[in-house]
């Protein structure tokens, strides 16, 4: 058998597939701030553009089966509670955090 190592890098497409195993590794591996570790950043990203990319992700329903997954595994509310941001949303939050502020996203209180 051939073994091909791969790094992942939170790209979603044809060939970079959502999995459970995936969303659950992003999680574990997480970038936080040092004095600020209920507050995990993952980066997802997609090249939404390629024909066989928009098939997965839309009429394949690959998107769906994301957000459902994230949603209904880490959206409890008391554990982890999800904020869906652009990265300059994403960069100024953790500019705010690590200045010892507090931050609010798509209007809730970010703890």
């Amino acid at each position: 058998f051939l073994l091909f190592p791969s790094i992942e890098n939170g790209s979603l497409s044809i060939t970079s597939r959502f999995t459970e195993a995936r969303a659950d590794l992003w999680v574990k591996t997480a970038v936080s701030i040092p004095g600020q570790a209920n507050h995990l950043f993952i980066k997802l990203f997609t090249h939404g553009a390629i024909d066989q990319t928009i098939r997965y992700l839309f009429p394949e329903n690959g998107l769906s089966q994301l957000w459902n997954y994230l949603e209904s595994r880490y959206n409890d509310g008391e554990n982890y509670r999800l904020f869906y941001v652009s990265a300059w949303e994403m960069y100024n939050t953790i500019k705010e955090l690590c200045a010892g502020n507090s931050v609010t996203l798509n209007n809730r209180k970010a703890a």
